[in-house]
Order: structure tokens, then sequence, then C-alpha cells
């Protein structure tokens, strides 16, 4: 299923705000309940309402996947609180990384993850949080593996930069097919302009006929 938004007025930034996986739904308060409700039947899971560092973004500062969540220093302890209560079964790691972005750094779905060279002092941190592989990496000559590309169990699309090597090697990493998209007519950051996991794909109501038929094919939604 794939579902198009306009959270506050642009479409642009719908990874940036949200975060999801096969477990759960991070949102922060301020997306309205009815897009909530939408998103959390769509991607068959729990939604929870949540601030990292009393700010308004989720889905750049966090990354996780069914078994884990990585959350960045800066989250407060009343926030780490609520989702050790609300997630019993995740494993919360919180990674006093000098970049708090992990979002942006993280690609990773169920049965691998590729991270930023940034984060390779955490990649065992990592590993033991998400419980799949680990591999140091970049594409598309950019560091941001996280807001540059999407993935979920069954594909993964990059920023258009990446060549065939690039794909290869996430391709390996994630366990998945992988090859290059756009989002929201030509926005190449598909990790900060949407959100996906097995069920359901959130994108921007910008994206063109061809950009949802190909995200589609590649992520089986």
């Amino acid at each position: 299923m794939i579902i198009r938004k306009d959270f506050f007025g642009g479409s642009e930034a719908i990874g940036v705000f949200i975060s999801v996986t096969e477990s759960y739904l991070l949102y922060p308060p301020i997306v309205k309940q009815a897009s909530v409700e939408e998103m959390s039947k769509a991607f068959g899971v729990p939604a929870i309402s949540i601030t990292i560092g009393n700010g308004r973004v989720v889905g750049a500062y966090v990354r996780g996947n069914k078994k884990g969540l990585l959350v960045p220093s800066i989250i407060l302890e009343e926030e780490l609180e609520k989702l050790q209560k609300t997630l019993p079964d995740v494993k919360i790691t919180v990674l006093n990384a000098k970049n708090n972005a992990l979002g942006n750094l993280i690609l990773c779905n169920d049965k691998g993850a590729l991270i930023s060279f940034k984060l390779q002092e955490f990649a065992e941190a990592i590993k033991e949080t998400l419980g799949v592989p680990v591999i140091v990496g970049k594409y598309a000559g950019t560091d941001l593996v996280g807001s540059s590309g999407l993935a979920n169990n069954a594909g993964a699309v990059l920023h258009p930069l990446a060549n065939d090597q690039d794909c290869a090697n996430v391709g390996q990493d994630l366990s998945v097919p992988v090859d290059i998209s756009t989002v929201n007519c030509g926005i190449p950051y598909l990790g900060a302009c949407a959100a996906v996991n097995n069920r359901a794909l959130v994108v921007g109501k910008d994206s063109t006929g061809p950009e949802l038929q190909r995200l589609s094919e590649l992520l089986a939604v």
C-alpha cells in the first residue's frame, strides 16, 4: 500500500519526522491524529507519540528495526523511559555519537545494516541492538546512507547517483535487491522524504506516478 501525505503544507520531509519498522511507528506530537491513525493502520503497527530532545523531529534522530532501536544522546530521560515502557520487547540503545542524526547515518532492515563511517566506532553496539550484521560504508559519494536511501525486507532504493557497484554492495549488506530512484518529483533523499516497512510506503503528495510505480515494484508494497 502506498499513501501520499502532506504533513505540514510541504511533503518533502516525511522521513525526517517519522520512523517506522515492523514493530512500531514513532511520530512527533505535531502530526495530526487522523494521519497517525491512517499510517498506523497501513503499516500494521502501533503508533507511539514521542519527542527526541523535546524537539519536533523524530525520524532524523532515530533508526531501528523490529528487534532494536538506536537513539541519540540528546534524548531526555523521560523520553527514553517512555520508549522503554511502550516497547518492552525492543532493545533500545543510546549512542553517544557526535552526530545526533542517527536516522541520516544508518540504513537498515531486519537482515542487515549499513552505517556511515561517522558511526564506525559504534558498529558493535549497533549490531547487538539491531541483531543483524553491520557494514561500514557509503554510496553515491555520501555518508548520509540513511537519508539517501530507503529499505525494507523486500528491497532497497538509493540516491540516483549510486552506481551499479554501490547497489550491489548495499544489496549484499541488506540481503535484498537494490536499485536507484527518486521521490517527490525528483528529490534524491528518499529516506528523508518517505517511510516504509513491509506493508506500506508513505511518500509526499508531489511524488509522480512513475516514481510510485518504481518504488512499489522495488519495495514490494
